[in-house]
């Protein structure tokens, strides 16, 4: 679980799209980037499984951002 300690030293804070800001400190954060990701509950295997797959599609993403900011 995150703490507001984490979110305060955090470089940038990654949201799902599922209004995180109204249930968490995360507004304490100045870098948020909100992903809209669609909500998999409910959802067929299939949808689910795209939902994952561009998920991890932003995450290959920013790590690749974030490895070249660090050169």
């Amino acid at each position: 679980m995150l703490t507001t300690d984490m979110l305060k030293e955090a470089d940038q804070v990654i949201t799902m799209g599922c209004s995180a800001e109204e249930l968490c400190p995360a507004p304490l954060v100045k870098n948020i980037v909100d992903w809209h990701l669609e909500d998999p509950k409910g959802k067929s295997i299939q949808k689910v499984r795209e939902i994952r797959d561009e998920i991890e599609r932003k995450v290959l993403a920013l790590l690749a951002a974030r490895a070249y900011k660090a050169r």
